[in-house]
């Protein structure tokens, strides 16, 4: 999911995304690098790679121009956000989606990692199909006793995610 993710809001491309991942795993030996903590990370659209680990980082660019130049860890910290992690540095929580206030996350320890708003505890998905079976997200908010910006941002994600079809 993150990966799509990744690939659909941000505009980055499978081949590059692969690419960083034969880099660490090749030449850094960095193994599973999309699953642990700030192991793998964009900056702008580039994939920015820690080959270093928690303590002393040495970040390298994995994608681009710059392939294997080092990048400063101060600023490109600042943009480690999407990914929550356990004590033994893996990935286990994910922001999906952000709109206005709200968020959709992924845990897997809830719903098999299913997209759920956290503010109510529904789905994603069954938001938005409240909103198409009520009519309106202010239908829908009002019988799943939800605000309406929690519908609205279920929406906007399941629009996002869903394959667009030709008109």
């Amino acid at each position: 999911m993150a990966v799509r993710s990744i690939r659909i809001t941000k505009k980055v491309p499978l081949q590059k995304i692969r690419d960083a991942v034969s880099l660490a795993q090749d030449e850094y030996q960095v193994q599973y690098p999309l699953a642990k903590k700030h192991t793998v990370f964009l900056l702008g659209d580039d994939i920015i790679i820690n080959v270093g680990n928690e303590e002393s980082k040495r970040l390298v660019q994995g994608s681009g121009k710059r392939r294997r130049n080092l990048v400063m860890k101060e600023v490109a910290e600042l943009y480690m956000k999407d990914v929550g992690f356990d004590p033994d540095g893996l990935a286990n929580l994910y922001t999906a989606y952000e709109w206005s206030e709200f968020v959709v996350k992924m845990d897997p320890r809830l719903r098999f990692g299913e997209p759920l708003l956290p503010t109510c505890g529904y789905s994603a998905q069954a938001l938005w199909e409240a909103s198409i079976a009520e009519g309106s997200i202010a239908n829908a908010a009002k019988v799943y006793k939800v605000k309406e910006g929690e519908v609205e941002t279920a929406c906007r994600y399941i629009d996002l995610i869903s394959p667009k079809t030709a008109a």
